[in-house]
């Protein structure tokens, strides 16, 4: 278990940056688990160094990349390079930082490959919809196994292509019980396939994240009309919205009775 999150790599002392990733450019841990490098400043650059970590700690199940500097370049090396060497991770997070299609096209073929795979988290990034289309096809095709899904907050998402990214792919993860779509243009008609074609089929979920999606009225009737499927929702965030009084006012009424609502 390795921990060095929130530790900027430019204030490690007076030698150079590359003086933390050169250490694992050999057979070193092994039997290295956990791995977090969360906001570290890490770029494209440093992670390609780290590539000699990932052909040895083939154990690694947690890989924490979040807040960084990593670009399409750094995420397609990482992906391949796990893809070759490791098929039990089952957490990986690189929100926060600047992948595009490009590099996302890459993690939805490694995550074809990840039958282990419990959490992943890409919010935050630039993956648009070609991205958002190969990274939830990719979970669609072999992760039964996943139970938590950060896509918030991505640039250049198309309203119209919802419908059949939720019909064609969404609708596999059953078994999600944290789903992050804030600040993804889902529009009504995103809204409304997700609640009436998602929602009556993935009964665990716990955590929905709706917020800023353009959702109005209609898509909002409908949300509060799937909550009758959901036994165990605790957090339901439908902020930032024009879903209106109305639908407001229904999605109150269907969770009134939910004793897990926190």
């Amino acid at each position: 278990y390795l921990d060095l999150s929130y530790t900027p790599l430019h204030i490690w002392g007076t030698v150079p940056e590359d003086c933390i990733t050169q250490p694992w450019q050999g057979q070193h841990m092994p039997a290295l688990r956990h791995l977090s490098l969360r906001h570290t400043g890490l770029h494209d650059e440093q992670l390609d160094r780290l590539l000699p970590l990932w052909h040895t700690a083939t154990g690694l199940t947690h890989i924490d990349l979040a807040d960084n500097k990593i670009y399409d370049t750094g995420a397609t090396h990482l992906a391949n390079s796990l893809a070759r060497h490791n098929t039990v991770l089952q957490h990986l997070d690189l929100g926060q930082n600047y992948i595009g299609p490009t590099g996302a096209k890459h993690l939805g073929t490694l995550l074809t490959k990840m039958g282990a795979m419990q959490y992943f988290g890409v919010q935050h990034n630039g993956i648009q919809n070609e991205g958002i289309r190969d990274v939830i096809r990719g979970l669609g095709q072999s992760q039964r196994t996943i139970t938590t899904l950060r896509l918030s907050n991505m640039e250049g998402t198309r309203m119209g292509d919802w419908p059949t990214l939720i019909q064609d792919h969404l609708k596999c993860l059953t078994n999600l019980t944290y789903l992050g779509l804030g600040d993804m243009n889902l529009g009504d008609t995103g809204a409304t396939t997700l609640a009436t074609l998602y929602f009556p089929m993935a009964t665990g979920l716990s955590t929905i994240m709706l917020q800023n999606n353009k959702i109005g009225h209609h898509g909002g009737k409908s949300v509060a009309t799937a909550m009758m499927y959901l036994p165990k929702l605790g957090k339901l965030n439908i902020s930032l919205n024009f879903i209106g009084p109305a639908a407001a006012g229904d999605i109150i009424d269907s969770l009134a009775s939910k004793t897990t609502m926190t």
